[in-house]
C-alpha cells in the first residue's frame, strides 16, 4: 500500500492505491490527519468494547408496539446478546414477558405489520432459547446415565 498523496485533490482528501491497483479516496481528512489517526492506532491498538456494554442494552418490560423504533431494536439486540452470550433463563425469561405484554393498539394496516413482525423476532429468540435448554437438559441427562 503506498502513502497517501494529498496534493491531488483540492478538498483535503488522502487517496490510497490499495491492492489491485484500485485507488480508494478518503474524503475530509487531510493527510496529516490520516496520520495522526493511523499513528494512535499504532500506539495503542484498536478500541475494544468490554462485555459488559454488550449486557448493557437495556430490555424495555413494556409493550413494544408503543415504544421508539430506537428502543425496539435496543430490546431485540439486548435479547439476541443474551441467547447469544448463554445467557437461555434471562432471554427466555425477558422474551416471555415481553410476548405477554404485546399488543396492537391500532387497526392501521402498517402498524399490523410491524406487530406482527415483532412477534416473530420474539418468538423466534424465545424458540432459540427454548431450543438451547433443553437440549442442555438433555445432554445432562445422558452425561448422568
Amino acid at each position: 500500500m503506498e502513502a497517501p498523496d494529498s496534493m491531488n485533490h483540492s478538498h483535503e482528501s488522502a487517496s490510497v492505491k490499495a491492492e489491485g491497483s484500485q485507488i480508494r479516496v478518503r474524503k475530509g481528512q487531510s493527510y496529516e490527519e490520516y496520520l495522526l489517526q493511523k499513528n494512535q492506532f499504532l500506539q495503542e491498538g484498536p478500541i475494544v468494547s468490554e462485555l459488559e456494554t454488550f449486557m448493557e442494552n437495556p430490555i424495555v418490560k413494556a409493550n413494544l408496539c408503543s415504544v421508539d423504533s430506537i428502543i425496539k431494536g435496543q430490546t431485540i439486540h439486548g435479547l439476541e446478546r443474551r441467547y447469544y452470550l448463554g445467557y437461555f433463563d434471562d432471554c427466555l425469561n425477558n422474551c416471555n414477558e415481553l410476548i405477554s405484554k404485546l399488543k396492537l393498539e391500532s387497526t392501521d394496516k402498517q402498524e399490523c405489520k410491524q406487530h406482527e413482525k415483532l412477534l416473530k423476532q420474539l418468538t423466534d429468540i424465545q424458540q432459540k432459547c427454548l431450543n438451547k435448554l433443553t437440549r442442555t437438559l438433555t445432554i445432562d441427562e445422558e452425561s448422568k446415565i
